[in-house]
């Protein structure tokens, strides 16, 4: 089969190369390269054009006489001659020829990268199948309480803890917080809630008609209105008089007038012509009493909230420290910096609220200070076959202490405790459990440790066995169930 010639420039980049190898009319393509090539000439670029070579099925042979060239070909395992006569594709094995396609075999630097890639995955897959699972072995042993009264000084001059004294380092923990407290309105007051009305009488001051218009406002002595709420037709003479009923302006008992009291009228043109008054008192005008904000209901909460304020800042305290940690009420500092009434005093309100904004700080202790101090404090009274479950360690303060403020310390009692437990020897237990399948595991525990539960074996599903390093193993020794620290 006749071959195809294609010619690279010193400048075609491996796209341009590429496209020219691709659009070749044979599958067999001597490719010229006069005068060197940038691209080729680099172990990256005669690597991709081998790889190119290789995807696309295409059977080339390298024609150049620069040395490089020759070099790089020769390394990647491609064809090299010196010149287009000396190309001869029938005389060299150069892959499989399926019609156009041409299956090229890889070359030897890639033979030896994948059988190098496939010892490293089959042994690293025998290493984690064998050494690297890891394993939580857990098992249950009887345990008893082992506890001591001591007269712990929490001391915030301290730095370290002083096991024959009970002396252990003690930290302030500060924060800044605002509570709005509630509390019921106990004061009274009297509020206007309905309006009086009054019956008057007008009478005419001259001889001619006259009509006292609906809406015409008229004004007790005592300074109340009312508003006339009927038209009052008088007849043209002198004294001639007409009633009607006006509704004080506004609410409550001062509407209630005496009579003969409302006796004047607001229009002044109209006042020249009648006169008005009122024979009976104004009635039905009425206050009811209503709750408001006493300075009492204020001062309650006030006093309050001092307490409210401490137990909200402990709170906080132990939100921000380690579960075991423990913290002291007592010796805290609290600095009230505003607190502020809603409704204000004298409001109408069946209910006030006081919020405050105050700075707290309070004594913290370590959770390892206070571990330190009870095994050290425990560990002389512990039997020689037994041995601690330091994680079970507590602390109960039972009294309140007494604080010094000169030095910042504070002394209280305080009952420390740890479960105890049969010894067991966990470096030795692991290496008798290295390897081991699940049945074989729970006849090693059951043989080496007095448990009254069945032990635990946490191991994963691919896993028959458990690593042979004992580093991968979990030991976790726990009390039986129904025993509490």
């Amino acid at each position: 089969m006749d071959f195809a010639t294609v010619a690279i420039e010193r400048a075609d980049d491996l796209p341009d190369i590429f496209g020219k190898i691709d659009t070749a009319a044979s599958p067999q393509v001597a490719l010229l390269v006069r005068r060197g090539n940038r691209e080729l000439s680099t172990p990256l670029g005669m690597r991709r054009l081998v790889r190119h070579l290789e995807r696309s099925g295409r059977d080339v042979v390298l024609v150049t006489r620069s040395r490089v060239l020759r070099a790089r070909a020769r390394e990647e395992g491609l064809s090299v001659v010196s010149s287009v006569k000396r190309v001869n594709f029938s005389g060299r094995p150069h892959g499989l020829q399926l019609g156009w396609v041409v299956v090229r075999p890889p070359a030897l630097g890639t033979l030896l990268t994948l059988l190098l890639l496939t010892a490293t995955t089959l042994l690293g897959g025998a290493a984690l199948f064998w050494y690297l699972p890891s394993a939580r072995v857990t098992v249950s042993v009887p345990a008893e309480t082992l506890s001591e009264v001591v007269e712990l000084t929490a001391d915030t001059r301290a730095s370290e803890v002083n096991v024959a004294r009970a002396v252990v380092p003690a930290q302030r923990r500060e924060v800044q917080l605002t509570r709005t407290l509630v509390g019921p309105a106990t004061g009274s007051t009297m509020v206007p809630a309905d309006y009086a009305a009054v019956a008057l009488v007008f009478a005419n001051r001259t001889d001619r008609p006259v009509r006292v218009p609906k809406g015409t406002v008229v004004l007790a002595t005592t300074g109340m209105p009312f508003t006339v709420g009927n038209d009052v037709d008088l007849p043209g003479r002198v004294g001639a008089s007409g009633e009607a009923i006006a509704l004080a302006q506004r609410p409550g008992t001062a509407g209630n007038v005496p009579r003969n009291t409302v006796t004047r009228i607001e229009d002044p043109a109209l006042s020249r012509v009648v006169s008005v008054t009122n024979p009976s008192p104004g009635e039905k005008g009425a206050d009811v009493r209503q709750p408001v904000v006493s300075e009492a209901d204020v001062q309650l909460l006030r006093e309050a909230a001092t307490a409210y304020l401490l137990d909200a800042a402990r709170r906080e305290v132990v939100a921000q420290q380690a579960p075991t940690d423990v913290v002291f009420t007592e010796g805290a500092r609290l600095e009230i910096t505003d607190c502020t009434p809603l409704p204000p005093v004298g409001q109408i309100a069946r209910y006030t609220e006081l919020t405050c904004t105050a700075r707290a700080s309070l004594l913290v202790v370590a959770s390892t200070d206070l571990r330190k101090l009870s095994i050290e404090r425990l560990r002389p009274r512990l039997a020689a076959d037994h041995m601690l479950l330091e994680d079970t360690f507590h602390t109960t303060v039972d009294q309140p202490g007494q604080f010094d403020p000169t030095f910042d310390r504070l002394t209280v009692p305080v009952r420390v405790g740890v479960l105890t437990a049969p010894a067991v020897d966990r470096a030795a237990l692991k290496r008798a459990l290295a390897g081991k399948t699940r049945e074989g595991a729970d006849r090693v525990l059951r043989q080496r440790v007095q448990t009254p539960a069945p032990p635990q074996v946490d191991l994963p599903d691919w896993a028959p066995w458990l690593p042979r390093v004992t580093g991968r193993i979990e030991l976790v020794v726990k009390p039986a169930p129904g025993v509490s620290p």
